[in-house]
């Protein structure tokens, strides 16, 4: 009798478990229904995707009518500083830098001295490594503030955890008349403390993959590409294809495989990771990537017609 009761309590704590599991599941997902992975995204208008490098998946904690202006226009931050304030603050700031802007606002751009090393460790040439202090999700930053002629300077530095490039954006707090004020040091604590990582659907969205049940809306330099898998219920094949925008883009296929989704978004459904390079406009641009498609279940193959010979078609 003690086994058969034993044996009873391990069978239920399992079916608990398991009813555990699939209510957590289902409040992740319900947690995301509201997203439209279609919207546009904050970041993305203050931060082009066309214009960068690297990316940052945030959703700042500034006030709704800050926008994004540079002094050449062209909001490259690579080479020149892009502040972030309201239009007007910054059209008499960049008219006329010397009276300083009439609110708090921000200056931003790559740094060029200091480099992400590890998730957790920046490097500077100049004063070498720096630890972290804080994150934005998984972005950690690092805050700086320093004397400069007399002038506190605040900056702030993340990470963007780019293997490549190791680039590290710098925020620097730019205050009316060059002073440290209650009102401007509220506005930076407000804007460190309250910035938050995006969630995964948009999170995808601004690292350049839209995705959909069945397909994914690849953005490379504000080209767009269609990725499209689906598996077969009879044979359980998995064919994906790859359908660019126009023909002045090719891909170049290195690997393809399944993995399952490992965020609280679609947690557990299966994907294809699709390895290769999105070449445009004759290599002029080639970009390494790793396109992530939701598995559609089908009875039989889409048909795609292969109108041009830059459509990529394979099984696995």
């Amino acid at each position: 009798m003690e086994k058969m009761i034993n044996k009873l309590g391990r069978f239920m704590k399992k079916r608990v478990s398991l009813l555990v599991a699939l209510i957590v599941v289902a409040s992740l997902e319900a947690k995301y229904e509201e997203f439209d992975v279609s919207q546009p995204i904050r970041i993305q208008e203050l931060m082009p995707t066309r214009n960068q490098v690297s990316f940052i998946g945030i959703e700042p904690a500034i006030p709704k009518n800050f926008v994004a202006m540079s002094p050449s226009g062209k909001l490259d931050y690579w080479n020149e500083c892009v502040f972030w304030g309201p239009k007007e603050v910054l059209e008499a700031y960049l008219n006329n830098k010397d009276m300083g802007p009439s609110e708090p606002i921000l200056m931003l751009g790559f740094s060029p001295s200091m480099k992400q090393k590890r998730p957790e460790v920046f490097e500077d040439r100049d004063i070498g490594k720096t630890t972290i202090v804080g994150n934005w999700g998984q972005y950690p930053y690092l805050i700086n503030s320093a004397k400069l002629v007399g002038q506190k300077i605040n900056t702030l530095h993340v990470g963007l955890n780019d293997d490549k490039t190791g680039a590290v954006l710098c925020f620097t707090l730019v205050t009316p008349n060059k002073l440290e004020d209650e009102v401007s040091l509220k506005f930076w604590k407000n804007f460190i403390e309250n910035t938050k990582e995006l969630p995964p659907p948009l999170l995808y969205k601004v690292l350049g993959q839209e995705l959909h049940p069945g397909y994914t809306i690849v953005d490379v330099a504000g080209r767009k590409i269609k990725a499209i898998a689906e598996r077969k219920k009879s044979s359980r094949r998995i064919q994906f294809i790859i359908i660019p925008e126009d023909s002045s883009i090719e891909f170049k296929f290195d690997q393809a495989f399944q993995r399952f989704m490992e965020v609280d978004w679609h947690f557990g459904e299966p994907v294809v990771k699709i390895e290769g390079a999105y070449c445009i406009d004759n290599n002029w641009i080639v970009y390494q990537m790793t396109t992530t498609v939701l598995i559609k279940e089908v009875e039989e193959f889409s048909p795609i017609p292969l109108i041009r010979k830059n459509i990529f078609l394979k099984m696995i």
